[in-house]
């Protein structure tokens, strides 16, 4: 029942749920009554061929070639002791997914009957493939192409290992069923898409063409001696599990002026084509990408479940970083005590918190702590470390080609992104690079630079001692080679720009940052300059012009200056308060105008560091409330009734007296006084029952008030409690709302289904239509604000209401409303509710506050 209530798509999507289900239930059928039919049959199947009875034949060789394709891990010039391998069962750990709570409405139904007072259980990405074939955006290092090796090699190993460090129960996992007896076919995108049809000025592909395309990568790369015919058997039967890694790698455009052509959008074609008849035979297809790597639109086309990657959270850190000690450290007592002194540093650096939900860089932390015990402040930091890390342990014995190697991997990873030292301009940058090209590259560096490459008149000599020595430009197939990791890419190229003059660095910036796939490296030229000169000016003056040079058709501009100006405040500098109102008002403007959704959150969350002008911090000010006048309010919904008896009929209700609601769910920044009041130590703002929860539980903060992904000042305060929400209310001199109280002012004097109105539109506010996968910052849905001026009335977050639980099993319950980020449409309604224990702390869950009657709010003191 839970896979079908989490179904998207209306009937068709069911359709295909119970279709696919199907599937596995008869290809279960042929198997057993193929094993019933004796052994004799079995004992004529080569024992070189592990096969399913009725299934095409996967072949034992080409699984054991799979398996150390898939497991080894590369340590990136980390030295580890003879005979410590380290290999992806040490370190992985499980992923999951904010999709998760796309279960929550039947989760929530099951704890009613079973009386549970607690936190739902998480979401792994393993278990949701195993329900349906997924596109999996994530952000660079968040563990996509990991998973991608994780799921082949488990697959070939017919179960999930044993790991040395067990994970917590509710993250443990083990091989769904549906993906057994599958051939898992690894495709990393970055070289698979040069066999795609690369025609002019065309946009689209067939179905055909696509697997014309993908039978020529396997002719001519032959993996583990795979051939065609045999994925073609696999796919015709439904028995193929297609592993399709890194869209974000395909370039945007390719080739000349003349000849130019659009490989992604042309591979996005024909995988659309292709997937329909795919997965209506029963295939399991995943795909990865950075989240810009399909534009909006794209993934809606797609029919895949989205399921975006996950922050790594605090359970899943601390095992992380645990395997990895154990890994690196021989001894089990010495690895658990630097593991848990690491954890503890960390711990005690709020600069570094942002960094380690990401387990690419948490990793980097772990490798070198491990070195020196130190760990750097910033993100540009923590890859300059990493850079030199790797050198030094690269070359002990040749301290001096440390520089150069440096500014020669920086050269590949700049022509790379720009096609410099190849008579190309490129778009987009490109993940992978041929042989050919690295050695056209260093010519044309040694030509331009004959003083610091007079060592290295042999191009080629220099690219093998890059391919062989570095740990961070590795060979690939076909004479071509790509970086450790895209944001490496990254860094690198940044480091190439450090040198331009400031108004050729201006021009690149204004250029560059309307491409998606340029924002990290740009980004990262910023922390470098910092890093680089004692004084920020050089910094401020770059982002002072490019604000200034802000216009409507520039929003990828202001996306980038946002994300450098939170690295400006991060290190503690400002702009002049001038500047800043103007960056304001343009993210403002942006928000109203309801630019792109993704770039419109980029946007808020700038504002937000910056301070938004638009939320009134003190919530004693009357300014942060809108006005609900009395009346008689249409409340309940006879629909969503006769589906679940929790939600009222239709009916009307009375509002006696005119009340204050606050604007916006309590923020952040909202929230932050409270706790800074020491309001969690001070006894008279709470009730018996919730001091004693409290007392209990050693409560001090938010459950995700240290969590990057919900903390930002203007995203909506989550985590918190029943108790902890009406503390909070007390505080400021008012309360939580009734349920009837909200309801009345979510519907208006009209009545309406939804906060604007009688009609849904996906993307019309933050439920899991828009595909966000978590808090939004408040008030950047314009078309959902109520006629009254309430914004985030429906999704964004739930909010708790005054009211104890009406219905039987709602008794010791506390009822919310608004639906959330991970919650349908149906959630969303003003009419829809629900209730859980007071006690309850999740990531979709806050509040907001209410004052009755009209002067009770004081106004805030001056």
């Amino acid at each position: 029942m839970r896979g079908y209530q989490a179904v998207r798509g209306g009937e068709d999507g069911f359709y295909e749920q119970v279709s696919e289900h199907l599937r596995s239930i008869a290809r279960e059928v042929c198997r057993r009554i193929a094993v019933e039919s004796g052994p004799a049959n079995s004992a004529k199947v080569p024992k070189s061929v592990r096969t399913t009875p009725a299934n095409p034949p996967i072949p034992q060789a080409y699984l054991d070639w799979l398996r150390p394709q898939c497991a080894d891990v590369d340590q990136m010039g980390l030295r580890v002791q003879q005979g410590q391998a380290v290999t992806l069962k040490h370190v992985y750990v499980p992923l999951t997914t904010s999709a998760e709570l796309e279960t929550r409405e039947m989760d929530r139904q099951l704890s009613r009957t079973a009386g549970r007072d607690e936190e739902r259980p998480v979401q792994t990405l393993l278990d949701l493939l195993g329900t349906a074939s997924l596109y999996v955006p994530g952000s660079p290092g968040a563990g996509k192409s990991t998973f991608c090796r994780w799921v082949a090699w488990i697959v070939c190993e017919g179960s999930v290992p044993a790991p040395p460090i067990a994970a917590p129960k509710k993250y443990q996992e083990s091989l769904p069923a549906s993906l057994r007896d599958r051939l898992p076919l690894l495709v990393r995108l970055r070289d698979f898409w040069e066999y795609v049809p690369q025609t002019p000025g065309c946009r689209d592909m067939t179905r055909a063409e696509f697997e014309a395309a993908l039978g020529r990568w396997i002719g001519d790369k032959q993996p583990g001696g795979l051939t065609w015919d045999l994925v073609r058997a696999h796919l015709d039967f439904g028995s193929l599990l297609l592993i399709l890694d890194g869209v974000d790698e395909v370039p945007l455009t390719h080739g000349d002026d003349r000849r130019v052509c659009q490989p992604r959008a042309i591979l996005l074609s024909g995988l659309i084509a292709a997937l329909d008849s795919w997965l209506d035979r029963g295939n399991r297809v995943l795909l990865t990408s950075r989240p810009y790597g399909l534009r909006d639109g794209d993934a809606g086309r797609l029919p895949l479940r989205t399921a975006p990657l996950g922050d790594l959270d605090e359970p899943l850190r601390t095992l992380l970083v645990r395997r990895w000690f154990h890994s690196l450290i021989p001894d089990a007592a010495s690895a658990e005590r630097m593991a848990g002194q690491m954890l503890q540093h960390v711990g005690q650096r709020q600069d570094l918190q942002p960094l380690t939900v990401n387990p690419m860089l948490l990793t980097s932390m772990c490798i070198l702590y491990h070195q020196g015990g130190r760990l750097p402040q910033h993100r540009h930091d923590l890859y300059n470390r990493i850079v030199d890390n790797v050198l030094f342990n690269r070359f002990p014995d040749d301290r001096e080609v440390i520089d150069p190697v440096r500014n020669r991997l920086a050269v590949i990873a700049y022509g790379m992104h720009t096609g410099q030292g190849l008579a190309e301009d490129r778009a987009t940058p490109l993940a992978e690079v041929t042989y050919a090209e690295i050695d056209r590259m260093i010519q044309n560096y040694q030509a331009h630079t004959p003083w610091s490459e007079a060592g290295y008149t042999n191009a080629v000599q220099a690219r093998e001692q890059l391919l062989s020595r570095t740990g961070l430009l590795l060979p690939q197939a076909e004479q071509r080679a790509a970086f450790y990791h895209l944001t490496l890419q990254d860094f690198l190229a940044a480091q190439r720009l450090l040198d331009l003059h400031e108004e050729d660095l201006f021009d690149v910036f204004c250029q560059r940052a309307q491409v998606p796939e340029w924002r990290s490296t740009l980004s990262f030229v910023l922390g470098s300059q910092l890093a680089k000169h004692s004084s920020p000016q050089r910094s401020t003056t770059l982002l002072g012009r490019l604000i200034h040079a802000l216009s409507e058709d520039r929003v990828g501009l202001a996306v980038v200056v946002g994300q450098c100006l939170q690295i400006l405040i991060k290190r503690g500098l400002r702009l002049m308060p001038a500047i800043e109102d103007l960056f304001r008002q343009y993210c403002v403007g942006a928000i109203e105008r309801q630019v792109a959704l993704r770039d419109r959150c980029e946007l808020g969350l700038a504002l937000g560091h910056l301070g938004d002008p638009r939320i009134v911090r003190d919530l004693r000010d009357r300014a942060a409330y809108v006005p609900i006048p009395a009346g008689t309010y249409r409340v309940g919904d006879d629909e969503l009734h006769s589906q679940y008896d929790w939600v009222e009929a239709q009916t009307t209700c009375e509002i006696a007296v005119s009340f204050l609601l606050s604007k916006y769910p309590v923020t952040n920044s909202q929230y932050a006084p409270f706790i800074q009041a020491a309001g969690y130590d001070d006894r008279q703002w709470w009730t018996a029952d919730g001091w004693k929860w409290r007392e209990q539980q050693q409560i001090r903060e938010p459950q995700f008030w240290q969590d990057a992904r919900f903390n930002a000042p203007n995203q909506p305060v989550v985590g918190v409690s029943f108790w902890e929400a009406e503390a909070f209310a007390k505080w400021i001199g008012g309360g939580l709302p009734t349920e009837h109280e909200w309801e009345a002012a979510a519907r208006g004097s009209n009545g309406s289904a939804y906060p604007w109105g009688d009609d849904w539109e996906d993307g019309i506010c933050n439920s899991v239509e828009t595909g966000l996968g978590q808090t939004s910052p408040v008030g950047i849905f314009p078309r959902s604000r109520t006629p009254t001026g309430l914004e985030d009335m429906a999704g964004n977050v739930w909010e708790w209401c005054a009211d104890v639980g009406t219905t039987p099993w709602e008794a010791s319950g506390r009822v919310f409303r608004g639906g959330g980020w991970g919650y349908h449409s149906q959630g969303c309604r003003a009419a829809s509710r629900d209730a859980v224990g007071p006690s309850i702390r999740d990531g979709d869950l806050g509040f907001r506050v209410a004052a009755v009657p009209l002067g009770s709010v004081p106004a805030a003191s001056t």
